[in-house]
């Protein structure tokens, strides 16, 4: 078998790959205390105590082995108790220790006291230690305690000796606490039930090791080393959790994790915990306590996806935890985005180490997880979230670990694992995924996708997707500088095929505020959405960006549709402005015919204003799609004002308008809103509307024909034959306008036609402009048709239709028959002459 490692360097030959502070968070005072009441005391290992009076003595305790460059080093204690009135000189002693057939060299520690004197009614510590054949163990130990003599042979009187036995156990069992004592310190200490986790070829561990100090005096932790050794022999340095300068004071606990990792073929049951002690200017290394190592069967190394780790950043404690992880599949590769978080619960800042983040699967891939760029600095009982991301290849098996290995550079090692986090499972469901927060140094934000829209363009259609930002902190926030990318069924879209716009003028995030964007983008309108994925990044420097949220959309974009008798809104781009529908009607051709319709477009805004341009299409009940011409309000408009808008649209005669449905909406143009005389290059916060019938019907008299805002009524008519080819009509008629605008860019003409047989006769009329009908009751006006044949409305009679034209094409607003003729000129209205109406 191969073997791990060998003893070398200055202490004890240590693998350095560790995995290191991990633990469970919750309860730690009660666990405390519910182990407190299970442990025992274990009283330390007393070899056998020799009196050297009858009420004093010299009591061997403490043997340990050390392994040390090589070799192989015992350490023991001398305790020398004097119960007599007199001092007792321990340079008058001696202890000799012996192996197999061979005398070993004692050496005292330099901590020893130099005089040896030991008070009347007091105990003083001795120290010794002694480089023994490797092969040695316990058992082959045998000390022996003398006194210089001058009067005895060799100057040695022998007090006793005493050979350690088969059974010697000087390691603190599971279960059992056990009191460090040196000089005036005094800390009870004990292990906690540890855990191991694989990691490729190497299994990572952490030790949970509890020191309570019960003594007078503060305790430097720095001066402790901790080992841990196998069944086998193997030697592993551990790394501690807490910082450089950590002190431990007077009637404090703390749990000390210590990290370690080994060859995964390697095992551990049975493996012991080594804490040695550096002592004096020459940091004297002597073990302290050996432990043996409890490994827990209930719990993992691992963090399960529920639960936060606590890890020591500066001596603070700070909890780790995740969110949620959300995945961008694409062809070859997946991107695996997750939300981390971390609370400091200490009481001062501390700024995040550098560490190294990596995604392990199932199988023990491992990928890299970057950081941010800047240093993440977690002020105290504030909690900081970052988005997090790594490319992994597609479909690999899943069951994601996040492991936080702690860097080289901290702790001058080759650096460990930290901490391990089970990552929850991972999210597509666009549901639950569109509101993110994100915590950074400037606040508390809230992401959210709000909309998704697909709107109709040409040969194309466009997406918009309507994002934003809500402060949720504690004060006014600086408004990030969002970045936003787009992948359509996995592929991304370049930066030139999208625009962003700000929605609202804000130039700061007011408390419990939030600011509008949308992002747009034109696509094949044959193309199906199959998965929409949005990332919002924020520039860090020119060619580095730091993600802040992602969202994975997979259900299709929706436009709302609004009933016919609600107003659609303008709110966009700090604007403010209502379209109330008025009515639809549909205008005849000779080879096409005209979808038409009225809407009422009001200003509400508190100062005079220039309404937003609009955009709009017609869609037919079989899909067909036609854009609208939309009339233009190019006057300002006042507050609380209207105008008359128009949407029309030239179709061929074959399209049925049953069931037909108008798309409106607000025209940009380079990522603003349309103004003057810009065209529109696309449009946004579209509505859709499903138009009524023909909002009118044809009359049978001519009273009260509405041509918005005009109501128009024929009250009489005399009709003459000038000659053989003309035909007069005398018309009174009645014109008012409601003045419900103040623009109506529409110039309203009215066609009369006078029908005989296949004859039709027509002359047209303005409702507005110089030569127009005058407004008014009982006004008057007088029509000449000519043309062939018109002469026989004489005998035959006749029909006259009236109706409204518009773009060269006509809508039938009344239609009356006449049967009865004059030849004479008309009389005088006064005569009552003629045929009246």
């Amino acid at each position: 078998m191969k073997k791990v490692m060998k003893v070398a360097c200055t202490t004890v030959l240590a693998v350095s790959l560790l995995a290191a502070p991990i633990v469970q968070l919750g309860g730690v005072s009660v666990v405390y205390a519910q182990d407190q009441q299970k442990l025992k005391a274990f009283p330390g290992v007393k070899l056998k105590t020799f009196m050297i009076s009858s009420n004093s003595y010299i009591q061997l305790k403490d043997v340990y082995f050390q392994y040390k460059n090589g070799e192989k080093i015992v350490h023991f204690t001398a305790a020398v108790h004097n119960g007599d009135k007199r001092e007792i000189d321990f340079l008058d002693y001696w202890v000799d220790l012996y192996g197999i057939n061979v005398k070993y060299k004692l050496t005292a520690n330099p901590t020893n006291k130099k005089n040896g004197k030991v008070a009347s009614q007091s105990t003083e510590e001795f120290k010794f230690y002694a480089s023994v054949n490797p092969k040695l163990n316990y058992a082959d130990l045998r000390f022996r305690v003398i006194k210089w003599d001058l009067n005895a042979s060799n100057y040695e009187r022998a007090i006793g000796s005493v050979n350690v036995p088969a059974n010697y156990a000087n390691t603190v069992p599971e279960h059992y606490s056990y009191v460090l004592r040196q000089g005036t310190e005094k800390l009870q200490s004990y292990v906690r039930p540890s855990t191991t986790f694989k990691l490729g070829d190497q299994t990572q561990f952490q030790v949970t090791y509890r020191l309570e100090n019960i003594g007078l005096m503060s305790k430097e932790l720095a001066q402790y080393q901790f080992y841990l050794r196998t069944k086998l022999g193997y030697m592993v340095k551990l790394t501690p959790d807490y910082a450089a300068d950590a002190k431990l004071e007077p009637g404090d606990g703390k749990d000390l994790v210590l990290a370690g990792s080994v060859r995964s073929n390697v095992d551990l049951a049975g493996a012991q915990l080594y804490v040695i002690q550096q002592e004096g200017e020459e940091k004297f290394e002597r073990p302290l306590a050996m432990y043996k190592i409890p490994w827990s069967k209930t719990t993992s190394f691992v963090t399960p996806s529920d639960k936060s780790k606590v890890l020591t950043i500066d001596g603070e404690r700070v909890e780790q935890s995740i969110s949620e992880i959300y995945a961008e599949t694409g062809d070859q590769q997946d991107k695996l985005v997750m939300t981390v978080k971390w609370v400091n619960k200490g009481t001062k800042s501390v700024t995040l180490p550098k560490y190294k983040l990596e995604l392990q699967s199932a199988k023990g891939e491992r990928y890299p997880v970057a950081l941010p760029a800047e240093d993440l600095v977690l002020a105290p009982n504030l909690t900081q979230e970052v988005t997090l991301q790594a490319n992994v290849p597609a479909k690999v098996e899943g069951g994601w670990t996040l492991l936080v290995h702690q860097p080289a550079e901290e702790n001058k090692s080759a650096g460990y694992v930290l901490a391990a986090l089970k990552l929850p499972g991972i999210q597509t469901d666009t549901s639950s995924l569109t509101r993110k927060t994100y915590r950074d140094a400037r606040g508390t934000y809230v992401y959210g996708v709000d909309a998704i829209e697909r709107l109709p363009w040409g040969d194309q259609d466009i997406v918009n997707i309507y994002v934003s930002v809500e402060n949720k902190g504690t004060k006014d926030q600086v408004l990030p500088q969002i970045q936003p990318s787009v992948k359509w069924n996995g592929a991304e879209l370049s930066k030139e095929a999208i625009s962003f716009m700000r929605l609202d003028s804000k130039m700061t995030l007011p408390l419990e505020d939030r600011a509008s964007y949308v992002i747009s983008t034109k696509i094949p309108y044959t193309s199906t959405m199959e998965k929409l994925d949005i990332t919002l990044s924020e520039p860090i420097k020119e060619d580095q960006v730091k993600t802040l949220t992602q969202f994975t959309v997979n259900s299709a974009p929706k436009t709302p549709r609004y009933n016919i008798d609600k107003p659609y809104t303008v709110t966009s781009f700090s604007r403010n402005a209502s379209l109330k529908f008025h009515s639809t009607y549909e205008f005849e051709g000779r080879t096409s015919k005209l979808f038409y319709v009225e809407f009422s477009y009001k200003n509400n805004e508190s100062r005079f204003a220039q309404l937003p341009t609009l955009q709009g299409f017609f869609r037919t009940k079989s899909g067909q799609v036609v854009e609208a011409q939309i009339t233009p309000v190019k006057d300002q408009i006042s507050p609380t004002g209207e105008a008359l808008v128009i949407a029309s649209a030239k179709v061929p005669k074959s399209f049925d308008r049953k069931e037909l449905e108008f798309i409106v909406g607000e025209a940009v143009t380079a990522g603003k809103p349309t103004t003057g005389e810009d065209k529109p290059d696309g449009w946004m916060q579209g509505a859709f509307y499903e138009l009524p019938d023909n909002t009118y019907s044809v009359k049978n008299d001519f009273l009260d024909l509405e041509l918005n805002p005009y109501v128009f009524s024929l009250t009489k008519t005399n009709a003459g034959i000038t000659g053989n080819s003309a035909l007069k009509l005398d018309l009174t008629y009645n014109l008012s306008d409601s003045e419900a605008y103040e623009s109506s860019p529409v110039s309203r003409e009215l066609l009369f036609e006078v029908v005989e047989g296949t004859n039709h006769y027509e002359q047209k009329v303005a409702l507005q402009g110089e030569e127009a009908l005058k407004k008014g009751e009982n006004q008057t006006h007088s029509l000449t048709f000519t043309g062939q044949n018109i002469s026989r409305v004489i005998t035959n009679g006749y029909t006259i239709n009236i109706y409204e034209q518009y773009e060269g094409h006509r809508r039938l607003l009344a239609s009356k028959k006449f049967n009865q003729f004059t030849v004479a000129p008309a009389p005088a209205p006064e005569s009552g002459g003629g045929v009246e109406q």
